[in-house]
């Protein structure tokens, strides 16, 4: 199976994330993980993309990444906004990276973090929508 994930730029509960995602694997083998490559930043625990990948890598289960690219400010669809350095970012950068994830990647499921932002709530959405009809499973810990 490809299994998708998506989560919350600030999660660090990775005992109990490894738990969940062992439980989903043993009910269908994960082939692929597939992630949205989100990093932890240095102020706040680990992302849940991480911690999804950590547990990937330890399992020997290939992960395919689908990065945002903040900086492509000729992206369609684009919003620009300056950043706290005075850089122009794309502020749908993630966005568009959440359509690339399910489009490109194909998931046959899509795990979702229990802490949910704006991008997570517009991934879990977006796999839900008749454009791709995806299952979700809500990981509530």
């Amino acid at each position: 199976m490809r299994l998708a994930v998506t989560g919350s730029r600030q999660h660090g509960h990775e005992r109990r994330v490894f738990e969940a995602l062992d439980i989903i694997h043993a009910a269908e083998p994960v082939d692929v993980l597939i992630s949205g490559h989100c990093p932890s930043t240095r102020y706040k625990p680990r992302s849940f993309d991480m911690i999804c990948e950590d547990w990937a890598h330890a399992r020997g289960i290939p992960v395919d990444e689908y990065p945002a690219d903040w900086d492509n400010i000729d992206a369609m669809p684009c919003r620009i906004e300056i950043n706290a350095r005075g850089r122009p970012y794309n502020k749908l950068a993630g966005m568009n990276r959440n359509h690339r994830m399910l489009m490109l990647g194909v998931p046959h499921l899509l795990a979702v973090g229990p802490i949910r932002g704006p991008g997570t709530e517009h991934c879990r959405s977006l796999a839900l929508s008749r454009t791709f009809e995806i299952p979700i499973i809500d990981i509530d810990l």
